[in-house]
């Protein structure tokens, strides 16, 4: 082979001998199989989306440079595909909110994201309606199931949110060093001499642990009180 670089130097490999498995004996290799099944999948997938980006590019509208300068170009078309999502700049950048000053400066990584998380989602979207997908039954039941449960996830992350901002503040001195002092197992610089990262160095790290374990509690408590409220039960 030509040269092969590995992490200890350059390689040349002497190939003796080559053979070719039956469909039968790939089977029976586990880990063959699946190597095997993975790159078929993959190549499947990269080859339908790169279909789908050819049969919809004429509807798909992207402006990533315009969320540089937010100000300048906040009317402006940021995002369009087909007529299931468009966005302008400013909705683009309330969307972005968590991740907009990183976006701003790595415009190549928003392109890749966008482009695997919204755009690609919305042509298979597109695809799925051009087919029909919207009125067969069976996936608009599924869909209804899925939606109920993304609702549910987002409602309990806006809770966990409300709960974290409120409590955040509230968090004392006291409770840190308490905290602290009883879960220092949490804050070994080694585990084996047992030596501490300093309380100091750790203050912001424990504010995040104390709000971790009682955001525990409190889910548990609103879950409890849901189970209660609906009258639901758990057959065993």
């Amino acid at each position: 082979t030509p040269p092969v670089q590995t992490e200890y130097g350059y390689h040349l490999i002497l190939v003796e001998k080559t053979a070719k498995l039956t469909l039968a004996e790939v089977k029976k290799d586990k880990k063959i199989y699946k190597a095997v099944f993975k790159k078929k999948r993959n190549d499947f997938s990269m080859k339908y989306i790169n279909e789908l980006k050819k049969k919809y590019q004429s509807q798909v509208e992207f402006h990533p440079e315009r969320i540089k300068n937010i100000k300048a170009n906040k009317d402006k078309l940021f995002l369009k595909v087909g007529s299931v999502l468009i966005y302008n700049v400013e909705q683009a950048a309330k969307k972005l909110s968590h991740k907009l000053s990183y976006y701003q400066k790595n415009i190549k990584i928003l392109k890749i994201d966008l482009e695997r998380k919204v755009i690609i989602p919305n042509m298979l979207y597109l695809e799925g309606i051009a087919k029909g997908l919207d009125k067969d039954e069976k996936i608009q039941k599924q869909l209804k199931f899925y939606l109920s449960v993304e609702k549910g996830m987002r409602y309990e992350n806006a809770l966990k949110m409300k709960y974290s901002q409120k409590r955040q503040a509230g968090v004392s001195e006291k409770e840190k060093k308490e905290f602290y002092e009883k879960h220092k197992n949490l804050y070994y610089i080694n585990r084996k001499t047992k030596k501490l990262i300093p309380y100091e160095k750790v203050k912001n790290i424990i504010v995040r642990d104390i709000l971790s374990k009682e955001m525990q509690n409190y889910m548990v408590g609103i879950k409890n009180d849901l189970f209660k409220k609906y009258k639901i039960e758990f057959s065993r």
